[in-house]
């Protein structure tokens, strides 16, 4: 997100320094434009970005044959199951683990008879 949002600035930069270097090459003068109503939006504009960066990094979202570790500063603080969760940006991080159980029938098979289900040894099936 960052990124994207620096290269567009890069890019309206280079397409302002190109007019003013076209204006200059004709031998025109260059009048600097008034940036003063710019200075008081530049602020408010940098929090919100700032804000939106934040706020898209604390939640995030475990499926459910996961569990999520979440850490601060290192430190395991807790463990969220299933759901879309907070953690706090730039403090806290979260490893998902996957946590899907796979199972093989050890010993007994289940079999279907006429008469309902009824276990059998697994050696019945081989």
């Amino acid at each position: 997100m960052f990124g994207i949002i620096l290269i567009i600035v890069i890019c309206l930069i280079i397409a302002v320094g190109i007019q003013y270097a076209e204006k200059l090459s004709k031998g025109g003068t260059v009048q600097m434009p008034d940036l003063s109503g710019l200075k008081k939006l530049i602020l408010p504009v940098v929090l919100v970005v700032i804000a939106v960066i934040l706020l898209g990094g604390s939640f995030y979202s475990v499926s459910e044959d996961q569990q999520a570790v979440v850490t601060t500063f290192g430190k395991v603080t807790r463990t969220d199951t299933a759901g879309v969760h907070f953690k706090l940006p730039l403090v806290q991080s979260v490893q998902k683990v996957d946590v899907t159980t796979h199972g093989a029938s050890i010993g007994y098979a289940i079999a279907n008879s006429n008469q309902g289900w009824e276990g059998k040894p697994a050696d019945d099936h081989l």
